[in-house]
């Protein structure tokens, strides 16, 4: 951390940090993204092909991505409230 290569890793990926930066939604989109490419391979019977597997592995790390990105957005776009 005293290095400084935290934050050089997180201005070279700015959408990986995005991802922790959104972290109870990308978690639990991150588990129904699991359980639906899981669920599908199994169906397809595909669960033992690699290409199938890395290709369901490459769609949830870029639905991940597109929610944190959403969440992001939701966050700053929606107008805030006045509590008072």
């Amino acid at each position: 951390m005293r290095l400084g290569w935290v934050r050089r890793l997180a201005e070279s990926l700015p959408a990986v940090a995005n991802v922790g930066q959104q972290g109870l939604v990308c978690f639990v989109g991150g588990a129904v993204a699991s359980n639906v490419v899981d669920t599908l391979l199994r169906a397809t019977h595909l669960d033992t092909y690699f290409p199938a597997r890395l290709a369901g592995d490459l769609l949830a790390i870029g639905a991940l991505v597109t929610l944190a990105g959403g969440a992001r957005w939701l966050k700053t776009a929606r107008p805030r409230l006045a509590l008072t």
